[in-house]
């Protein structure tokens, strides 16, 4: 059992806690480890459990007790960190520290055993007078052209992919074959693609061809040169020329509805008319502005009272927030 245990607050919101325990407690423990290990070794002269403790306490004696009084040691530091105050409570993400190990060797026998742990807790620290606090929110509306814009996001996101008779043009989705072709228009090796779809204008390919396919239509083959300025981010290319073969196979484009009463009845059961859309568009970020506002509100408050506070941050809060950092970084960067 402990016989006494105390806490000494340190810098950084670290404190120690130094815990006795009772030497009939470390006895009690290494009794049990070496009548454990009696149980199960062999000694020469001996069978398989059957030698004598005496025996046994002579040959491991000191590596017995310098084990079980650490197991002791450990389930008396979960004992006494169950019954320290709140505030005392160790942070999930610290872990006691024994201090001074070396000092605690050799366990003697029928001795107390006193040892001190480090770690962090969470930081406490008072308020400053909050009352009279003055912030500055500002006053601002859902303009009509954010309503407008939500609107036609609407009519981007229920648009339908249909097949385009007419010219390719910027904004349409094209499935298109192409190859590089060298000096001699003989084909280079691994340029090829074949039905690789993209939307012209979007930049999302290879070779940067989007508007090189204007006016193409569906079944038109194309060989062209193409220049890549001294600032092209295309890999390998800045400053070049190359010829391109390129097949056009289909062109789609988006079919956009119509803002009507019709399309408002697609997005929500409950819309009847356009008008209804339009309330309840602008009701949605009318909502979420006011939301963004009290965020504002709580961020200026809690930068005014932080203004007359002083907290200690235990370092271990400090390296966890720097790892949780580097892994979004790390996520968001791929």
């Amino acid at each position: 059992m402990i016989a006494d245990k105390s806490i000494k607050e340190l810098e950084n919101s670290s404190v120690a806690l130094t815990v006795t325990v009772t030497a009939d407690t470390i006895e009690e423990g290494y009794k049990a480890a070496l009548n454990k290990y009696a149980a199960t070794i062999q000694l020469k002269g001996f069978r398989k459990g059957k030698a004598p403790l005496s025996v046994m306490e002579g040959k491991f004696g000191k590596a017995i007790r310098e084990e079980s009084t650490f197991n002791t040691i450990e389930e008396s530091l979960k004992e006494a960190l169950e019954t320290v105050e709140e505030k005392y409570k160790p942070l999930a993400y610290s872990t006691p520290e024994l201090q001074d190990e070396e000092t605690l060797l050799p366990f003697k026998a029928d001795s107390d055993v006193t040892f001190t742990v480090n770690y962090d807790v969470m930081p406490t620290f008072e308020l400053p007078t909050y009352t009279g606090l003055s912030i500055t929110v500002p006053k601002v509306s859902v303009p009509e052209e954010e309503v407008t814009k939500e609107i036609e996001k609407l009519r981007e996101q229920n648009a339908m992919v249909i097949d385009k008779d007419g010219a390719a043009a910027v904004g349409d989705i094209v499935t298109v074959d192409y190859v590089e072709l060298d000096e001699e228009n003989n084909e280079v090796a691994g340029s090829e693609r074949k039905d690789f779809v993209f939307t012209m204008g979007s930049g999302y390919n290879f070779y940067q061809i989007d508007t090189d396919l204007v006016d193409m239509k569906a079944g038109d083959e194309k060989t062209f040169a193409k220049t890549y300025a001294e600032d092209s981010t295309v890999e390998g290319y800045a400053g070049k020329t190359i010829t391109l073969k390129v097949a056009l196979k289909a062109v789609k484009t988006r079919d956009i509805p119509a803002l009507d009463d019709e399309f408002a009845q697609d997005v929500k059961e409950e819309y009847k008319t356009v008008e209804d859309l339009v309330n309840a568009t602008r009701k949605k970020l009318e909502s979420a502005l006011a939301a963004k506002l009290e965020e504002t509100k709580l961020n200026a408050l809690s930068e005014e009272l932080l203004k007359g506070t002083t907290i200690d941050i235990p370092k271990s809060m400090i390296d966890l927030e720097i790892e949780q950092s580097w892994k979004r970084y790390v996520k968001q960067t791929g």
